[in-house]
């Protein structure tokens, strides 16, 4: 059963006249006719019953007409479905983020495109940056916001947000008497940090710039996301230097400084599949573009 011929059907049965159903499907009487005999025919059963004075719905064009009209209303809703899904308004978008992307680049972000594709279902997952990329690989996320990874050829990696590194410190510090700190002055300290193997290119920057200062730090404890390095941090375990962001989280207890110098500096990269090309894919990180300047 074709829909053209439930269109034809429809009017026919909107107009009870062939005539003016043919004007409105802008066609000529005789095709319309031919159609509504082929349809009467597939279905084995009259649909009108037709005479010089007019034209009437048979108990069976009755019986079908509510029934045609969803037909093509699904099909019309299933076409703008699949327009709006093949130019990036809609579908499923997987996005894998940092805890630190969530105080500040997703608020950023997530309302513009929200507007720009109000039909497209985000689905979020918070982690960090070794699982988000394994996610990537596995084809459980479109596209995440992790440490920069090393480069490979089965990522496409940019870096699109880029903060300074300040220092956390326990409240009643001696080094809160001082409105900024220098990286050196953290000698000796204990430090809460996360584990090498969740982002290994930010730790190893961080560690580097505790040598460039002259000192390796003494790591005493380690917390996968950051919101609980600084809690860590408030309960007296030691200091730590986190993304500026994490000032957001206004936690009591600790003390922001910032770091002399901006020795150090946290970076956020949007990372996805090279070989992912769904436009809604597409359009996500065009927003992410345009709004961040990445």
């Amino acid at each position: 059963m074709e829909l053209r011929h439930l269109r034809s059907f429809l009017a026919v049965a909107d107009e009870l006249h062939f005539s003016r159903a043919a004007r409105r499907l802008h066609m000529a009487q005789s095709p319309l006719s031919q159609q509504i005999q082929r349809l009467e025919r597939e279905i084995g059963v009259p649909l009108f019953r037709r005479n010089r004075r007019k034209v009437e719905l048979t108990d069976a064009g009755l019986a079908m007409l509510d029934h045609a009209r969803r037909a093509i209303d699904h099909a019309e809703q299933a076409a703008g479905a699949a327009r709006a899904a093949g130019t990036g308004r809609a579908g499923r978008l997987g996005i894998g983020f940092l805890a630190t992307a969530a105080l500040a680049l997703l608020p950023a972000v997530l309302p513009t495109f929200r507007r720009a594709a109000p039909d497209a279902e985000l689905r979020l997952t918070e982690a960090g940056s070794q699982d988000l990329l394994r996610a990537l690989h596995r084809g459980e996320l479109d596209v995440a916001f992790t440490r920069p990874p090393a480069p490979t050829a089965e990522l496409t990696a940019a870096v699109v947000w880029r903060e300074p590194v300040i220092a956390v410190l326990p409240a009643g510090h001696p080094l809160c008497a001082a409105p900024d700190v220098r990286l050196a002055d953290l000698h000796g300290e204990d430090f809460v940090t996360f584990p090498r193997w969740s982002a290994p290119e930010f730790y190893d920057h961080l560690v580097a710039a505790c040598h460039a200062a002259g000192f390796a730090p003494r790591i005493v404890q380690e917390a996968l996301a950051m919101p609980t390095v600084v809690g860590l941090v408030a309960a007296g375990l030691g200091v730590a230097l986190v993304p500026a962001g994490m000032r957001h989280l206004a936690l009591p207890g600790v003390a922001h400084r910032q770091l002399r110098g901006d020795p150090a500096h946290a970076e956020i990269a949007m990372v996805h599949l090279a070989g992912n090309d769904r436009p809604l894919l597409s359009a996500f990180t065009a927003t992410v573009r345009a709004t961040l300047g990445g």
